[in-house]
């Protein structure tokens, strides 16, 4: 049996569905990701239709029913919408990253409020556009990591386990994490890491607003989680948005 029910959430997706409806996939806070249809969606007057963009954060009235894989939206509101993004090709790039990160990194129907927030907060920081996009869009990465279970260890090497002392030149493997200076030595480094662009790491990784920063290290350091995704999630063959 079917239960109305009522979430917010993040549109990710959608597709068209027969001649009349649109399937969407979101990220919501109640449920997780999910999919759900709307019927009558591709119409020019269905309100909901015209609601459910990628990027879009709506209030959804769902006809949820556990064991059905695609749910049924019956009405959305707009909570909010991104103009600015629209409006800067290089923000719309990372926004949609951070999208794509949710669809791959999380499992259908498992809520994680936590996630969920961190999610809504950052796409409303990109629109509002006070730091770079790359510079929120790191920040994001380095925390949906952690959310699903890849974070990126730094307090101690990946290799040898011993305390990574910040004020020497580390490193980055992709299919192990953070070296130290020693280990960075004997494994293939993709990224070296000095005492500055740790620290500007770190900071990140906590949430913390930068003062300065090394735009073109900040765009190796992407490239370089990704690549560590690459390596230990089956199927993950980059983020495609970035890649525009």
């Amino acid at each position: 049996m079917s239960q109305i029910e009522k979430t917010e959430g993040i549109v990710l997706s959608k597709l068209d569905y027969s001649d009349s409806s649109k399937i969407v996939s979101l990220y919501t806070e109640e449920f997780g990701k999910i999919s759900a249809i709307v019927k009558g969606g591709r119409g020019k007057n269905s309100k909901v239709g015209l609601v459910v963009d990628p990027l879009n954060i709506v209030n959804f009235v769902l006809y949820n029913k556990e064991q059905r894989e695609v749910q049924l939206i019956s009405g959305a509101e707009m909570v909010f919408y991104p103009v600015h993004l629209h409006d800067d090709f290089d923000s719309m790039k990372y926004a949609y990253a951070v999208l794509e990160l949710l669809k791959y990194l999380t499992v259908e129907n498992e809520a994680n409020q936590r996630l969920y927030r961190g999610s809504r907060k950052i796409l409303q920081l990109m629109d509002a556009k006070q730091e770079p996009s790359e510079i929120i869009f790191l920040k994001y990465f380095l925390f949906i990591l952690q959310e699903t279970g890849f974070e990126i260890q730094m307090d101690t090497c990946s290799i040898c386990h011993k305390e990574i002392q910040k004020e020497k030149i580390n490193g980055f493997n992709y299919e192990h994490g953070m070296l130290c200076s020693a280990c960075k030595n004997l494994y293939h480094t993709f990224l070296e890491i000095p005492m500055e662009l740790f620290e500007q790491i770190y900071s990140l990784k906590v949430g913390k607003r930068l003062k300065n920063y090394n735009l073109p290290a900040m765009k190796k350091l992407i490239i370089a989680l990704e690549k560590f995704l690459k390596f230990h999630v089956q199927g993950f063959s980059g983020i495609k948005s970035l890649q525009m």
